[in-house]
């Protein structure tokens, strides 16, 4: 989604497990151009010895068909390039917010969701100090908004208290 280590820092580790110890060639990668930039800078490449991995570079036009799913981007509230994505397959879809501070409205964007992924970082207590992250009330307010069917919450800041995100969502959001 984009280009943050905590969101992308795995595949160098990968790299090596699938060319090194468990061979696999052609698997799919999909990511912003900087995450594939920062990814290249970082995984150690052997001369002769092709990627495990084929990229396919996304942005918030990207429209992608994988399987039986829909896939289609928007961009957040973020300091870098940042990516929501909307799945759909069937008569099914779930949207995954990535990061995103409080000036991303996704009611249009995830508009019908039965379920939405949502950052919810930090407490209402915060939300007046700049973090580029929405609070579990802002979270559950726009998913309130979008009509979301089933929310959860993600992203939450190590050591922080899960059952206060649920319950200030909870005051927001009726939904499960």
């Amino acid at each position: 989604s984009h280009c943050h280590p905590d969101h992308w820092l795995e595949l160098p580790v990968l790299h090596n497990v699938f060319t090194w110890f468990v061979p696999r060639s052609g698997i799919p990668v999909y990511g912003t151009a900087r995450t594939r930039e920062m990814d290249d800078a970082v995984t150690v490449q052997v001369k002769g010895t092709p990627s495990p991995f084929v990229w396919t570079t996304i942005d918030a036009a990207s429209e992608l068909t994988i399987g039986d799913q829909q896939w289609t981007f928007d961009r957040t509230d973020h300091p870098v390039e940042t990516l929501a994505a909307r799945v759909s397959t069937g008569d099914r879809v779930v949207m995954f917010t990535s990061d995103s501070g409080p000036a991303w409205r996704f009611d249009d964007f995830g508009r019908g969701a039965d379920a939405a992924f949502c950052d919810a970082s930090h407490l209402s207590d915060f939300e007046q100090q700049g973090i580029p992250h929405m609070s579990a009330r802002e979270a559950a307010t726009r998913a309130h908004t979008a009509g979301v069917d089933r929310l959860v919450l993600t992203h939450l800041i190590p050591g922080s208290d899960p059952d206060a995100h649920r319950d200030e969502a909870a005051a927001a959001y009726r939904g499960p």
